[in-house]
């Protein structure tokens, strides 16, 4: 082989010259590496091609959801074409799955739903039919048995709420990798959209009883974000939170849209209901975060 053939010419010059043995042998190994990336490059080229979609010239993977480059008015604009984590979650709801996780945890859970795999407590909060098969109402969707409600967040917890935000913003970051520095604004998302799944969206009963704590665990966890934000020292990475930022965002809003007032409520009061006043907080902090994202981002 051609390795061989250098190896024996190099062994030569080596004893002739002793004084090139070293220079021979580094343009030797360099050599033999060339010509294996050729061989592995003939290799890659002759290999199946993917689906279209996946193809470099096509599209991308990005974050488990297929990204296509959609073409329109002549030209080529970059667009996404998938499932977001929000449809993902209500999905996994109407099946009777938990809805809790990264995007890849929600889809392997409704295929291995879908397919009869996985553990067997995935369905474990749906109603079954006599015959052990699932139980679907008239719009095709999964019958979930009714679960109780938990337990109103007390006064008392929101300092505790508002110190695990901190304690994620402001942490030692003495020993950190570059990763940590561009992920810490999209873990310190993560924390907040877990702390108003668990102290919000899981006790919907907040707003039957228009209880303004509800809008008070989202100003305490986006509070903490936006009062951090310009400080370089205790919060990186806020040009790489796009997702994570537009997932805490989105849920709050969810929120903010569900406690409208009723119509002909005027604004006095408004004014004397804390439960309104705290929604125009978190409403004020969304808006606050939006722009101060996209004036990161435009510098």
């Amino acid at each position: 082989t051609a390795a061989k053939r250098l190896v024996g010419r190099s062994w030569l010059l080596s004893v002739r010259f002793p004084y090139t043995r070293f220079r021979t042998y580094g343009t030797l190994i360099a050599q033999v590496f060339v010509q294996i990336g050729k061989a592995a490059g003939e290799r890659h080229q002759s290999r199946a091609r993917g689906p279209p979609s996946v193809e470099p010239e096509n599209g991308s993977l990005r974050r488990g959801v297929q990204s296509i480059r959609v073409v329109g008015d002549g030209e080529w604009i970059p667009g996404t074409y998938g499932e977001t984590l929000e449809s993902l979650k209500h999905e996994c709801k109407n099946a009777g799955l938990s809805s809790t996780g990264s995007k890849f945890k929600l889809v392997e859970r409704l295929v291995q739903h879908a397919h009869g795999t996985g553990a067997p407590k995935r369905a474990a909060n749906v109603m079954l039919n006599p015959d052990g098969s699932t139980a679907y109402d008239e719009n095709g969707n999964a019958v979930v048995k009714k679960r109780k409600v938990g337990t109103p967040t007390k006064p008392n917890n929101l300092n505790k709420i508002e110190e695990r935000m901190l304690s994620k913003i402001y942490v030692d970051k003495s020993k950190w990798s570059d990763s940590k520095y561009k992920a810490h604004t999209s873990v310190v998302c993560e924390t907040g959209s877990k702390i108003i799944t668990a102290e919000v969206e899981n006790k919907m009963s907040f707003f039957t009883k228009r209880d303004p704590i509800a809008f008070l665990v989202c100003v305490k966890v986006l509070g903490a974000i936006d009062n951090a934000w310009d400080d370089y020292r205790s919060l990186t990475g806020q040009g790489r939170c796009t997702w994570e930022l537009a997932s805490l965002l989105k849920s709050v809003e969810f929120f903010i849209e569900e406690g409208k007032p009723a119509d002909g409520t005027t604004e006095e009061e408004m004014q004397r209901d804390d439960f309104q006043l705290e929604r125009l907080r978190a409403q004020k902090l969304c808006r606050s975060l939006r722009t101060r994202y996209k004036e990161y981002v435009s510098l």
